[in-house]
């Protein structure tokens, strides 16, 4: 209850964050992040021919012979997933609405269409680079920012995200993404001699598992199942559908599946901290 965040989150991982900011608040007051640059260095695919017309073919071959000398590979264009784009195969997400959420909840917040309207795509965006741009737009960054924020993770400390930069931002969406986006080269480059080559030149790779999943497999749940629900969950929730988490799940639903259990951890902490403050108002 003591570590209630303004609104609900879903993030097994908040109250080591949260003590993380706090033991780096006490050593500096701002903190740089580096947030923004995958979407800032992301790829167009091919068939994106206005940011394909818009290379220049001389400086292109220029840089690319640097890129290969500097990389000592052979670059990725995303031909795969340009010819899959291209036949109609290249697999897509699409949301789903889970199974346990009241029906009077969905219904008022209009939920089913905004999922219908996220399956159909979002608009295509103006000029070049269309899915950095689309990326730069995305709900996600507005709520990252908001629990970034210190009245979130209540410590005195201050993240900023160079990235987005307005400036940085505008000059990275005017040059050619090839050869420059492309394993993030640019920035590779502009870090040679500040970093070890070793460091510099790492190609990226993603976790091997999720830690979290990982986790949940090896220590279990953590929590009372079924679900017990706080009053004020039902508004959201219909508790009787939320599934056993148990071994036969996989991430995916994992995640989705869990998202009831971190909602009824808010509302009831938010619960116990409001009679905390009536109990403390009463006895002053």
């Amino acid at each position: 209850p003591t570590a209630s965040t303004p609104e609900p989150e879903h993030d097994p991982f908040g109250s080591f964050t949260s003590e993380q900011y706090r033991r780096i608040s006490s050593q500096t007051p701002v903190l740089l992040t580096g947030d923004g640059s995958d979407p800032l260095f992301c790829l167009s695919p091919l068939t994106d021919l206005e940011s394909v017309r818009a290379i220049p073919l001389a400086s292109f071959a220029i840089n690319l012979a640097c890129y290969v000398r500097d990389r000592r590979a052979i670059p990725k264009f995303r031909l795969r997933s340009t010819v899959l784009s291209l036949l109609g195969r290249l697999p897509q997400l699409r949301p789903v609405i889970p199974a346990w959420l009241n029906g009077s909840f969905e219904q008022a917040l209009g939920i089913g269409e905004r999922v219908s309207a996220l399956a159909n795509g979002a608009p295509a965006a103006c000029g070049l680079r269309p899915l950095a741009r689309r990326a730069l737009s995305s709900p996600f960054w507005p709520m990252m920012f908001e629990t970034q924020d210190a009245a979130s993770f209540r410590a005195p400390i201050e993240l900023r995200h160079p990235y987005f930069d307005f400036r940085l931002v505008r000059w990275l969406m005017a040059i050619p993404e090839l050869p420059f986006s492309m394993d993030k080269w640019l920035l590779r480059m502009a870090l040679r001699g500040m970093l070890p080559e070793a460091v510099r030149t790492r190609p990226k790779a993603p976790l091997r598992a999720d830690p979290a999943f990982a986790a949940f497999q090896k220590y279990g749940f953590g929590l009372p199942q079924p679900l017990q629900p706080n009053t004020r969950l039902r508004e959201f929730v219909d508790s009787a559908a939320v599934p056993l988490l148990d071994a036969s799940i996989t991430a995916g639903q994992f995640w989705a599946h869990s998202k009831p259990f971190s909602l009824n951890k808010w509302l009831t902490s938010q619960e116990m901290n409001t009679c905390r403050k009536k109990l403390a108002i009463a006895f002053e």
